[in-house]
């Protein structure tokens, strides 16, 4: 994949070897491939840009500012045409298709917001595919709960802390050190939270592929098919940020979103000394209130057991 970047006067060409790239700017957990320092204006988990199905593709995730092509903010993930110019903070990017490209008529140019695309989260060849994500325009972060901000001492000398969730929570690393694999591991993770969340109807937990970014769905619960946001997913590890996010009800429904049916949820990131291992999350498709910032600081410490665990499996290895 070859990248033309322009930004103040100045242009460069960058090349890379994987058919998947995050841009964005430094930060602790999910370091970008395509670096746009100093444009301040790009967030540091911004865009993502893979090659599938002979072409080009682009995701916004869930950037401050927005990702525009040719001049159009991207609501949802687009295939690129071969003269694109994508517009990321102050700084212009262009995809290089190779000289021999023949374009596939069978696959759109630009996916709407009632189709599916590429899937937000690749799921295991075991398990359904996930659901697209909900367009990152539809959603508001509402709460944010940095993982430098809290503590288990805190979560459990929380108000809303019941005698179900502290227990749950003493009894996490002792139903951790018997599980033998990821999957399992999560599976409980994600079976506990849901069970011990007012109002959660279901959740799914994700892990990411460092050498590609590609996320895996390895647990869920309360439907047959996971729901998951790619993007919330990378804001919240490459932040370090537990969320509580909210639809936006503007009287048109995208059919993605009704296909999803979600209405507010929450995302945790699953940690462990600086790496971003994946996410746990849960949701809820009838809930017409936010979930609270006691129950984000309850999935935000289940979500770090389970980050310790998932690395205890596998130490020293990308997960």
């Amino acid at each position: 994949m070859k990248i033309t970047v322009s930004f103040s006067g100045v242009e460069r060409e960058v090349e890379f070897g994987k058919p998947e790239i995050i841009v964005g700017r430094p930060n602790p957990y999910i370091p970008p491939d395509l670096d746009l320092s100093p444009d301040i204006t790009v967030s540091r988990t911004h865009a993502r840009i893979y090659r599938r199905d002979n072409g080009f593709w682009i995701e916004d995730l869930a950037s401050k500012y927005g990702t525009l092509v040719n001049g159009v903010r991207q609501e949802v993930r687009r295939r690129l045409n071969p003269d694109d110019l994508i517009r990321i903070g102050e700084t212009d990017l262009k995809v290089a298709y190779p000289a021999n490209f023949e374009w596939s008529q069978a696959s759109p140019a630009h996916v709407g917001a009632g189709e599916t695309g590429a899937p937000s989260a690749a799921a295991p060849s075991s398990a359904p595919p996930a659901e697209a994500s909900p367009p990152a325009g539809s959603i508001r972060v509402d709460t944010e709960l940095s993982l430098a901000d809290t503590s288990l001492l805190q979560v459990a000398e929380n108000p809303g802390m019941t005698r179900r969730r502290l227990g749950l929570l003493l009894d996490l690393p002792l139903q951790f050190a018997v599980k033998r694999d990821a999957r399992s591991l999560l599976q409980y993770a994600v079976d506990a939270v849901v069970g011990a969340t007012r109002g959660a109807d279901r959740g799914a937990a994700v892990l990411r592929t460092p050498g590609t970014n590609e996320l895996d769905v390895l647990a869920w619960t309360g439907s047959e098919q996971p729901a998951v946001s790619s993007s919330l997913c990378f804001k919240a590890m490459s932040e370090g940020r537990a969320l509580i996010w909210r639809r936006i009800m503007d009287g048109v429904d995208s059919e993605s979103l009704k296909r999803l049916g979600i209405k507010t949820g929450m995302y945790a990131p699953m940690i462990w000394q600086d790496r971003a291992l994946g996410v746990l999350c849960v949701d809820n498709p009838e809930r017409d209130c936010l979930f609270t910032e006691d129950e984000l600081q309850f999935l935000l410490a289940v979500a770090s057991y389970a980050a310790m665990a998932v690395a205890g499996i596998c130490p020293g290895e990308d997960v």
